[in-house]
């Protein structure tokens, strides 16, 4: 049974137990007819009729179906097109990186779908910290593309032989040109070691999801499953989560 049944059956007897205190003590106090005993008695009954309603509206609404198959299918266009540049590029790493972390992510979710009920409110909350981890490297990747692409037209093999004549040049003076070419050589350099970290922390992430897939593959023990074990088990992704909003901070 899951924890979200086991609140809805508790809070249940609780509403019962409330109204048949009500009838017993209106009853016990006053001493009424029957006519009166039998009006409170229905009375009691409509109000605890009404606690299925009250329950379903203090719950959260659940998320429309069609929503998330159109989100996860525009999910899925974005990751292809990004994987088709990734691999026009011919950047192998970061195309390999992209189809792991997907694999990682769809991993995670299915070992949490078997730890808890999805229609659990904590389910939602930790699924959401795996989504924002996830999405948070595919944008990381996504930066890489366009790192890439900003720098493809520059050969740093070509620089290097363009600096070496222009340095060796005796006719005239070109010092601007050595400077100009030595920019573009810097700019090659620093978007390389960008490119660099933002590959590093997409590791991270995928080291997250892999950490925190077996930490709840182990949670359950001879006393069950609880949700300081799960809060334990998704302890190191919840940080990394925290941190997704950072990312670009530091790598801009």
């Amino acid at each position: 049974m899951s924890i979200q049944n086991l609140r809805r059956m508790t809070l249940a007897a609780m509403a019962l137990l409330v109204c048949l205190f009500f009838v017993w003590a209106f009853w016990s106090w006053f001493s009424p007819p029957w006519t009166m005993r039998l009006a409170t008695g229905l009375l009691a009954v409509g109000v605890f009729a009404l606690w299925p309603l009250y329950f379903a509206r203090a719950l959260p609404p659940a998320p429309d179906g069609d929503t998330f198959a159109a989100a996860g299918q525009d999910e899925s266009q974005q990751v292809a097109a990004l994987l088709r540049e990734l691999g026009s590029l011919g950047f192998t790493e970061g195309a390999e990186q992209l189809e792991m972390l997907g694999e990682k992510y769809r991993n995670l979710a299915d070992v949490l779908g078997r730890r808890l009920d999805a229609g659990e409110v904590t389910y939602g909350r930790y699924l959401g910290m795996a989504e924002r981890v996830y999405l948070a490297a595919v944008e990381n990747l996504q930066d890489v593309a366009i790192g890439l692409r900003s720098i493809s037209t520059i050969d740093p093999a070509a620089l290097a032989l363009r600096l070496e004549d222009l340095r060796q040049r005796t006719d005239f003076p070109v010092p601007e040109a050595i400077r100009a070419v030595e920019e573009r050589r810097t700019l090659y350099q620093s978007q390389r070691q960008r490119i660099g970290t933002l590959l590093s922390q997409t590791e991270a992430a995928m080291t997250a999801l892999d950490h925190t897939c077996a930490a709840l593959a182990g949670v359950r023990s001879a006393r069950g499953l609880t949700d300081a074990s799960i809060e334990e088990a998704m302890k190191d992704l919840a940080e990394l989560a925290d941190r997704t909003g950072r990312y670009a901070a530091r790598t801009t």
